[in-house]
């Protein structure tokens, strides 16, 4: 069993190589170099990386920042070729986070934990893991206002789906071995690939509910 770190912290140099897919606008998909940051340094909407790992010390950011997530876009990536924390939401409710390493080329695991929460007022339900391996050690930890992954990625994929009452802001605090580390979470907002989070935690919130 993999620690929690909710209640108690590596680098990665290989990047993720993102496909951006989505429904209507998008239609078929296009191909998206996470490494781009669309809308850094306060131009259009907020998208940027989040620097060096913030709050390594163990404390969390001082001011955590509220950005869009845009409902029904869904990221790809190839398994084991970078690392990374995906989050995606579909209109309704629905949530999928999923965790994926540079193994390929470093030979050496990630050990991702992910607490997931909600406000007050608002319910996370269905939370539960997929393609978790027992013999990595792979958890689900559960609290009053969310839940915590904590797993080993490798050369495949570990998920985490949950379901909030439509159109809540969720708030994602993310560690890689241990140490707090915004700059692998990758989400979409306005049809642009985010890497990075400005603050660890992040809240998101649904471009539509």
């Amino acid at each position: 069993m993999l620690t929690s770190v909710k209640a108690m912290r590596v680098m990665r140099g290989a990047a993720a190589a993102a496909v951006l897919g989505a429904f209507g606008l998008l239609g078929a998909g296009c191909v998206v170099d996470a490494d781009d940051c669309v809308g850094c340094h306060g131009e259009g909407d907020w998208g940027g990386y989040g620097g060096s790992p913030v709050g390594n010390d163990g404390g969390p950011s001082e001011e955590i920042i509220t950005a869009t997530i845009k409902s029904d876009q869904y990221l790809e990536t190839t398994a084991g070729e970078g690392a990374g924390v995906f989050v995606d939401y579909t209109t309704g409710g629905s949530w999928r986070v999923y965790t994926a390493c540079d193994t390929k080329f470093t030979s050496v695991p990630c050990d991702f934990n992910v607490v997931v929460t909600v406000g007050s007022g608002d319910t996370l339900t269905g939370a539960q893991l997929e393609d978790d391996e027992a013999s990595d050690g792979d958890t689900l930890y559960t609290y009053s206002d969310g839940v915590e992954m904590a797993v080993r990625t490798r050369n495949d994929f570990d998920a985490l789906r949950f379901s909030t009452t439509p159109g809540a802001v969720v708030r994602f605090e993310l560690f890689l071995g241990g140490v707090r580390d915004g700059r692998y979470l990758y989400w979409v907002g306005e049809e642009a690939v985010h890497n990075g989070a400005p603050s660890n935690p992040v809240d998101l919130k649904p471009s539509s509910p």
